[in-house]
């Protein structure tokens, strides 16, 4: 028997039958997690909890930014709980008018944790805390990160009027380790936007401080947390690229500061802009004392600084060591009948320097400055200083006889119902400068003329010694009188010197006195020999020289009451090295 193999023999398909139990093991559909994220529920919860590996959801948590109805203070807290080392926080955009309230302090003790909002617009992703007295995040730990969110306090609009509660406060480790960093964040209605109290903190991508009452506190350390070795080393801040708008009630306000407790030794500021008034000082920095370094603040490097409608100071710097000011923008306001205070006030800075300064409408001194050593101010522009006649008058640069050494050079000034420069600074030198319409005059100095090499003297030095000395001064004279004008101290190895001496006097009434003398003056241990080397050119003056040691006193009478100008020159020969070096320099008196 044979059997053939037939194929393609089936027929059509018959209707499918009913479909058996669902496996209770099976995943659920696209569409079923997208029903279930989408409206409150277990499976949304635990998504937003873990849906991303490292991101935690606060919403997952039971927080809601519900315009204060619901306090998420608890679940905020909770997120940080369930959170590992280095796992980021996320609060979602809250939309306009909403936030997340919280009643009480938020703490961080876990390192690398980062609270995130929504991009740039840290309205979008804003906390609010209006309970008194407290601070809205606390973080003590390491490596801390807030990206894009809001902080808003209980102060008003404008200049967080009534604040109490503090933004941000960062600690660090026990150690003082702060390492943390805050961007695009804005800071609202605080009483203090944020206070550091360690090292490495950093401001910076448009973070905003806006009507608050002080803006940033870099500040010494806790004195229970802050237990290591290394506490004290508080350096490595830097605020950058940030804004700062409409703060401070109070002149005794700050935008940023620098507080005595910090010591600070080392920090930047560049880059930020402050701007729309407010009462508060704009960089205050204070040192505990001048001396010694370690109790100054120090290396700090202000730079590049844009103040704009300034009420208060732009810089007010105490017990600065080492530090710059260099390129600020500075522009005051008459806001409300409020003057700016001083453009710079410096007091007991040493070794530092101010360049690149450019400022208008001022209400009182361009720069001021008490006590400082070793400063240099460089390429200094002021335009309208003084406008707050009210209050006084006013100078461009005030630098009176507490200062020392300070080096001036490239000052345009237009602009003063006072003098251009204004003081008698010890050891110093003031030149090229240019100053226009400064009322009561261009310099007003015993020891610095414009455009000299120092004091109110021009001369040539070098190792040799002092071997040309002039001087110049203003007198009134009265008729008869014999005027001290000049002292010359001479080297010990001096024989003798040439001097020159000028004096030119008028008093409109008219009494017209002049002189022009040279003498070959041979200091003679008190006793001066004196040359006359060729004839007087004078008319009603007398002068007289005299000596006591190793000084020659110069005097000069006039014979009338009249108001002169007195030149003198010395020229001294040349030692052979620093041994024999020989001197005749120039006191004006």
């Amino acid at each position: 028997m044979t059997l053939e193999l037939i194929t393609n023999i089936m027929g059509p398909q018959g209707p499918i039958g009913p479909m058996g139990p669902v496996n209770p093991d099976s995943a659920p559909t696209d569409e079923a997690i997208g029903e279930w994220v989408g409206v409150p529920s277990e499976t949304r919860t635990a998504l937003l909890k873990n849906g991303l590996t490292g991101w935690l959801h606060v919403d997952g948590f039971g927080a809601k930014h519900d315009a204060g109805v619901t306090d998420s203070t608890l679940a905020i807290r909770a997120a940080l709980d369930a959170a590992s080392h280095g796992d980021t926080i996320y609060f979602p955009g809250t939309g306009p008018g909403a936030y997340y309230k919280i009643t009480d302090t938020i703490t961080v003790t876990k390192t690398n944790i980062r609270f995130m909002g929504a991009p740039r617009d840290a309205y979008a992703s804003s906390i609010r805390c209006n309970v008194a007295g407290k601070t809205m995040i606390l973080v003590k730990a390491a490596g801390f990160v807030m990206e894009n969110v809001g902080l808003v306090g209980d102060g008003a609009i404008p200049l967080g009027a009534g604040a109490t509660v503090t933004g941000l406060e960062v600690w660090g480790d026990n150690d003082g380790n702060c390492d943390a960093v805050v961007r695009g964040t804005t800071f609202q209605q605080l009483k203090l936007g944020a206070r550091t109290r360690g090292r490495n903190v950093n401001f910076d991508l448009d973070t905003m401080f806006s009507n608050c009452l002080e803006g940033i506190a870099f500040d010494g350390p806790d004195a229970v947390f802050h237990t290591g070795p290394n506490r004290e080393d508080i350096r490595g801040h830097a605020v950058k690229n940030c804004r700062f708008h409409t703060n401070g009630t109070l002149k005794t306000h700050a935008v940023i500061r620098f507080t005595p407790a910090s010591k600070t030794n080392g920090a930047i500021v560049r880059d930020n802009f402050f701007d729309a008034g407010g009462q508060a000082a704009h960089i205050v920095a204070e040192g505990e004392a001048a001396t010694p370094a370690t109790s100054t603040i120090r290396g700090l490097s202000l730079k590049d600084n844009v103040h704009h409608q300034v009420e208060n100071r732009a810089y007010d710097l105490k017990n600065v060591l080492y530090s710059w000011i260099d390129n600020p923008n500075i522009i005051g306001s008459s806001s409300g009948g409020v003057w700016s205070e001083d453009a710079i006030l410096l007091t007991n800075v040493s070794r530092s320097k101010v360049k690149g300064v450019s400022g208008n409408v001022i209400g009182r001194s361009g720069i001021k400055m008490r006590g400082c050593s070793v400063v240099s101010l460089k390429n200094i522009d002021f335009d309208s200083v003084g406008m707050d006649t009210a209050a006084g008058t006013f100078d461009v640069l005030d630098v009176d006889s507490t200062n020392d050494q300070i080096l001036i050079s490239d000052v345009t000034a237009n602009g003063a119902p006072g003098y251009g420069f204004n003081g008698n600074p010890t050891g110093s030198a003031l030149y090229d400068g240019v100053f226009v319409s400064c009322v009561l005059g261009t310099v007003n100095s015993d020891t610095v003329l414009n455009k000299v090499q120092r004091g109110s003297n021009s001369f040539v030095e070098n190792k040799h010694g002092r071997l040309e000395d002039i001087g110049y001064k203003g007198h009134d004279f009265s008729s008869g009188v014999a005027k001290p004008v000049a002292t010359i101290a001479t080297g010990g190895n001096l024989a003798g010197f040439l001097l020159e001496v000028e004096v030119t006097a008028q008093n409109g009434a008219p009494l017209n006195a002049y002189l022009f003398a040279r003498r070959y003056v041979n200091p003679n241990n008190g006793a001066p020999i004196v040359t006359t080397l060729g004839a007087d050119a004078a008319s009603g003056v007398t002068l007289t020289i005299t000596g006591t040691g190793a000084n020659v006193s110069v005097s000069v009478t006039v014979g009338g009451t009249t108001f002169g100008s007195v030149r003198l020159r010395t020229s001294a020969p040349s030692g052979s090295g620093a041994v024999n070096k020989r001197q005749a320099a120039i006191t004006m008196l």
